[in-house]
């Protein structure tokens, strides 16, 4: 039989498509551009085809996963691009761009001086991750129960989206010779994959070791 898993993290599908809206939408002010009519036409096609797949996922044993990844990439885009509105300036992913370009793309430490000229955006960014993973439920897929710690599955999330991060920068150098609002789109797409792809790795880590745990809070 079928039952109903209990969800009190329980979002309705269509402000999930919102939330990912506003986290996009958000990106056209930081690169100092005008959102324009069509941009948000897309938008919204994009995010009602987010909420068709949200829709057909609730009740699939992936969708805590997909909720812990949605909802940690959107609100962790939103708190980079607030940090770098402190660090740099309303135009802040512009201004990053202009720094990157003038860098050496590639190289561990690229990601390290990044996070020296611009620290309020990795802040922001780790807070807006970390908030995700509180109101996706991030605690019930590792422990059974009220009384079972959720704080180590906190622990190996943001040691998996460190870990991703720095992967990523070192293995795809972003090219300085484009323009600098394709530099900045690209600078937080590989930041986006970086810390989703070091999450994804470190939760099928801990389903691969506590496998049997892992399966029951997911039925």
């Amino acid at each position: 039989m079928h039952s109903k898993r209990s969800e009190p993290h329980r979002l309705t599908p269509w402000l999930v498509g919102l939330l990912f809206i506003t986290a996009a939408a958000a990106t056209w002010p930081a690169l100092a551009q005008r959102l324009m009519p069509g941009d948000l036409a897309l938008l919204g096609v994009l995010g009602s085809g987010l909420v068709l797949v949200w829709r057909w996922l609730f009740d699939h044993p992936a969708y805590r996963f997909a909720r812990l990844l949605v909802f940690s990439a959107t609100l962790g885009h939103l708190g980079f691009l607030l940090g770098l509105a402190v660090d740099f300036g309303p135009a802040g992913l512009l201004m990053l761009a202009s720094w990157c370009s003038s860098q050496d793309p590639g190289g561990w430490g690229s990601l390290a001086a990044m996070s020296d000229i611009a620290p309020l955006s990795h802040v922001g960014m780790l807070l807006g991750c970390n908030l995700g993973m509180l109101l996706a439920g991030c605690g019930s897929l590792f422990g059974e129960g009220d009384r079972q710690p959720v704080f180590p599955g906190f622990v190996v999330c943001n040691l998996g989206m460190l870990v991703g991060m720095f992967l990523v920068k070192a293995v795809w150098p972003i090219t300085t010779g484009l323009s600098l609002s394709t530099i900045g789109l690209l600078t937080v797409t590989q930041m986006s994959i970086g810390m989703l792809s070091g999450m994804m790795a470190a939760l099928l880590a801990l389903s691969h070791l506590g496998g049997r745990r892992l399966k029951q809070s997911l039925t």
